[in-house]
């Protein structure tokens, strides 16, 4: 019998069971009619001895003409020694996106210092898109795709997420859950440049003036006022937490798990930051709290508030990292000698002396920056424009 729609459509559906009927063109091509009446195109072959049994795709989705060709076209496979249901079944059972970044965040991005940037950047930037989507079918044009988009929002936030996105596959290929990395070949999408901006005395006047009635949440305001004053990172100034000051609040300890060097590190608390520190949250882990529920504030979101008040502040573009930059050349033009100034920075020194100079330096980090409070402090006008709205927590 030759499988014709109208041959198909007139098929019984067996009392128990389901019954196939092959088609007289081509061997091993039938239709399955189960008892509830459902139909189905199958191909029956042998390959290494075993029977194998294919499913092609259900009637009337699939016509008869359709399936006929794709029957032939699998016999063609078949005869070259590939065996279509084994790769099916491969196909079915490889990994997700979703999976291979559930398993590298659990195995190996946790134990990263930038393991919660990598887990933000996939769940927000990569899973909704590729999530459900095999994980070796990614292509290099969709890695492009997605990085460029990103970037043209936020050009280095680009180049980051092409770097999370190389080292999730680069996991995957050393755990052959995939055979190759879509990364290959691709550039990051901005280019990379050291920045230079210094905000002047007038500037720092100004963005700490203005900070009172920007369009930012109160523990954004706080965190650019006590980066003002401490020259600390952003992303260890936004995850301070209560119990890395001291009792008296003179010294807050960065612990090395937070630190970019990978090392513990000391600051001296001045009275202007005890001030600031005042106004953090309260019943709160951290200090600056988020607005959106019990957790930090997050580099990203400090770097979007800045940067949607920029218009705001009415001084030239900057950055919260360029804050940090800026303390550190005002203290030089305070006197603070370098070293100094490396240390209260956290720079990691290179060299032999590096090695056996084990002196922390917190008394000379002290002074250094006690000058800069008061510097500071004149800069805005005094204590009382140091103020700042408190954060509920």
């Amino acid at each position: 019998m030759r499988l014709t729609e109208k041959t198909i459509k007139a098929l019984e559906p067996p009392e128990r069971g389901n019954r196939i009927s092959y088609d007289d063109e081509v061997s091993g091509f039938g239709v399955r009619v189960t008892t509830g009446g459902h139909r189905a195109f199958i191909l029956n072959y042998r390959t290494e001895g075993r029977e194998r049994r294919l499913t092609i795709g259900s009637w009337p989705a699939w016509s008869a003409t359709g399936a006929r060709r794709r029957a032939k076209d699998l016999r063609v496979l078949i005869d070259q020694g590939e065996d279509p249901l084994a790769e099916k079944q491969e196909r079915r059972a490889a990994p997700t996106v979703a999976h291979i970044a559930a398993e590298y965040l659990a195995r190996h991005a946790s134990r990263k210092k930038t393991g919660n940037a990598d887990r933000l950047y996939l769940e927000r930037d990569v899973l909704p898109g590729w999530g459900n989507l095999k994980a070796k079918d990614i292509r290099r044009r969709d890695v492009i795709r997605l990085v460029e988009t990103k970037a043209h929002a936020t050009p280095i936030a680009g180049n980051y997420l092409l770097s999370v996105i190389r080292t999730l596959f680069d996991w995957a290929v050393e755990r052959e859950l995939v055979e190759a990395n879509p990364c290959w070949g691709v550039k990051p999408p901005a280019k990379k440049s050291s920045r230079d901006r210094v905000l002047s005395e007038d500037e720092i006047r100004t963005v700490w003036g203005k900070l009172d009635d920007a369009a930012m949440g109160p523990e954004s305001r706080l965190a650019v006022r006590f980066m003002l004053a401490t020259g600390q990172r952003s992303g260890e100034a936004c995850g301070l937490t209560w119990d890395e000051l001291d009792a008296a609040r003179e010294w807050w300890t960065i612990p090395k798990e937070r630190s970019k060097n990978g090392l513990a590190h000391r600051v001296p608390l001045t009275a202007l930051a005890r001030e600031l520190l005042k106004q953090g949250a309260k019943g709160s882990r951290f200090v600056f709290q988020s607005s959106r529920g019990p957790k930090a504030l997050t580099v990203g979101g400090l770097s979007n508030a800045v940067k949607w008040n920029l218009d705001h502040f009415d001084v030239v573009h900057f950055t919260p990292h360029d804050l940090r930059r800026s303390v550190a050349s005002h203290l030089a033009s305070l006197g603070v000698e370098r070293l100094v100034i490396g240390k209260i920075l956290n720079h990691t020194e290179k060299g032999v002396t590096s090695v056996y100079d084990r002196h922390g330096y917190d008394q000379e980090k002290r002074r250094a920056l006690m000058k800069w409070d008061r510097r500071l402090r004149e800069i805005v006008g005094g204590t009382e424009s140091a103020k700042v709205v408190a954060i509920d927590g």
